[in-house]
């Protein structure tokens, strides 16, 4: 079940709550997943759901990297996740990532690139050679926050 805490927002349109990192926004049905416990917790909660044989309506406009934590919006209306969709989509939605790390960062800003794939039949990717059939390229342009000999904070 999803902890009441993890609620930042909740009307008739939408839900925004935080996403623990280690926990998949979405994955098949045998696996844990926050689209999971939010299902659940809709039907716990939702009136509609009491009163009818239909499960409530849940859109997922974004998601996160299983990895990461952070704050996440669900849509509970057909007419609210065309409406998210659309502005994540006009990337009119503005995503600002910090990331702790092991270890001094130089230079102070660059960009990572690395080849991605999906591990078939797991909920998870990995990173793979660029000449590997079903890589596909990621890039990160980060810009160091802090920095000590020990530990970097980037954005």
């Amino acid at each position: 079940m999803m902890p009441k805490e993890s609620i930042i927002f909740e009307d008739q349109q939408i839900l925004v709550l935080t996403n623990p990192p280690g926990l998949a926004t979405q994955a098949p049905r045998e696996f844990d997943s926050l689209e999971a416990r939010v299902r659940e917790y809709l039907l716990q909660t939702s009136p509609e759901a009491t009163n009818s044989d239909r499960p409530p309506y849940l859109g997922i406009p974004h998601r996160l990297d299983r990895c990461a934590s952070g704050i996440i919006v669900f849509a509970k209306t057909r007419k609210a996740a065309q409406r998210l969709s659309r502005q994540f989509e006009a990337r009119e939605v503005g995503k600002v990532y910090l990331a702790d790390v092991v270890g001094h960062v130089e230079p102070a800003s660059g960009e990572w690139r690395d080849y991605m794939r999906k591990i078939p039949d797991q909920p998870q990717g990995e990173v793979v050679a660029e000449e590997h059939p079903e890589g596909k390229l990621a890039v990160l342009q980060f810009e160091v926050q802090a920095n000590s000999e020990s530990a970097s904070r980037l954005k």
